[in-house]
């Protein structure tokens, strides 16, 4: 770390390094660096390196309605797909280091660090159903299976008796680990019995901590 002194004040520059650079440091607990190829400050804990930013923010994705403009979910597991085409879609308020919070292409939440902490809402607007369905099924899982939840991490089952069409919403807090972070967390549906059609669908992220 560079210190210099300015009418009387002292201000800190960073070492600026890339992440080869950086792992080649003699990184002592507390050396600070900020590294160019994450572009964000970062911290040896004395096992590795980690983020040094609050890293707080948020976005929030809605589907386009055109590749997919419906989800048909049955008594089988489906994937929910969210591709980010959607006007209301907002990613303008992102955190630090953050390119992206959601992956709209594999459909899947894209956390930062081991032990971030979220709170995530989903808003599903049910079209049409057949067969009477009572209940559908929201799993958020962390395995690496584009099919069918492998570590599940939040099930939640939402009553499907109103009279369509009609709008979900989900909303808890998660936070991230080892399997979250290096697989990302995906959404799947399915019903007790029939099915039903799922037309709007929108993902909303918020970052509240950084893990550390």
């Amino acid at each position: 770390m560079e210190r210099t002194r300015t009418n009387s004040s002292i201000s800190d520059k960073l070492n600026s390094v890339t992440t080869i650079q950086r792992d080649l440091l003699g990184a002592e607990v507390g050396h600070i660096v900020f590294n160019t190829d994450t572009n964000q400050e970062e911290v040896y804990n004395g096992t590795s390196w980690v983020s040094n930013e609050s890293g707080t923010g948020w976005a929030t994705y809605h589907d386009g309605l055109i590749t997919t403009p419906t989800i048909v979910v049955g008594t089988s597991e489906v994937k929910l797909t969210i591709d980010g085409e959607g006007s209301a879609s907002l990613a303008t308020q992102l955190p630090s280091g953050s390119a992206e919070l959601w992956d709209d292409e594999d459909f899947l939440i894209i956390p930062n660090n081991n032990f971030d902490m979220y709170i995530l809402r989903l808003d599903l607007t049910v079209d049409s159903k057949t067969g009477s369905p009572t209940a559908i099924t929201t799993t958020l899982d962390i395995g690496a299976s584009e099919v069918t939840p492998l570590i599940p991490i939040v099930v939640r089952d939402i009553t499907t008796t109103k009279t369509t069409p009609f709008n979900i919403s989900i909303s808890y807090p998660v936070y991230t680990g080892t399997t979250f972070n290096a697989n990302g967390g995906r959404f799947f549906l399915k019903v007790d019995t029939g099915t039903v059609t799922i037309g709007a669908r929108s993902i909303t992220l918020a970052k509240i901590h950084s893990g550390r």
